[in-house]
């Protein structure tokens, strides 16, 4: 049986998710996959693997509690890309601009819930993730 793979971002220049999504077709072979890109993402589920991309606002509450129940719904939670894993270029943001001015401070998502692993890279090496979901899907 397929794990099932949540691809979800809370945010950033897209680079990461594009990056998954080139590899989504041999992704498709060793998962059934989910996301918001490909219209079927339901952060109500459970997952074998979540994939979280992009770094996080910590003054928008709605995306602290979102991935919040994504680290629930999770077996295991991958935070893919420098913004996701360790902040990128993101902890430089002085926040406070158009068009969301009420967005200040931004975080890695390592920082906010417990990844159980983190791929840095800007964006990664989208053949790193399906090294990853292979050495955690194989007995």
């Amino acid at each position: 049986m397929k794990p099932t793979v949540l691809i979800y971002d809370v945010g950033g220049c897209e680079g990461c998710p594009v990056s998954i999504l080139r590899e989504l077709p041999r992704l498709m072979e060793k998962a059934e996959v989910y996301s918001k890109h490909i219209g079927n993402a339901d952060i109500d589920k459970q997952y074998d693997i979540v994939i979280i991309t992009g770094s996080v606002c910590i003054n928008e509450k709605s995306i602290l509690d979102r991935i919040q129940k994504l680290r629930e719904n999770a077996k295991i939670l991958i935070a893919y890309g420098s913004c996701a894993s360790v902040g990128n270029i993101t902890l430089f943001s002085r926040g406070g601009q158009e068009p969301r001015p009420e967005h200040r401070t931004f975080q890695p998502i390592t920082n906010v819930i417990d990844a159980d692993y983190a791929i840095p890279g800007c964006p990664p090496a989208p053949t790193s993730l399906l090294t990853l979901i292979d050495a955690l899907t194989t007995g």
